[in-house]
């Protein structure tokens, strides 16, 4: 996947900001620990890549960070962000 700089930068502004906030970059951004984790924070800001899929748009996704795990695919398919269950004001 092609790097993104501008998402950096974005995180470094935002701890600037939020300097009580956890931010979640490279290897720390996979799949079962951000499904586990995302439910109990506040606010959620997601800078990644995403796939659109025209014919199947449930299967569109946000891209999270490669771990080589066998159980997920670290893709965070529309289907899945429909079935969760989010408290944060603002995602």
């Amino acid at each position: 996947m092609i790097p993104l700089p501008a998402a950096q930068e974005e995180i470094a502004r935002l701890k600037k900001r939020f300097p009580k906030g956890v931010f979640w970059q490279g290897k720390q951004a996979v799949e079962v620990p951000f499904k586990q984790e995302a439910p109990q924070y506040d606010v959620l800001h997601l800078a990644m890549h995403g796939v659109l899929n025209l014919q199947h748009p449930t299967l569109s996704a946000l891209v999270l960070t490669e771990d080589g795990s066998p159980e997920v695919d670290n893709l965070l398919h529309a289907y899945e962000i429909m079935q969760m269950e989010w408290p944060a004001r603002l995602v």
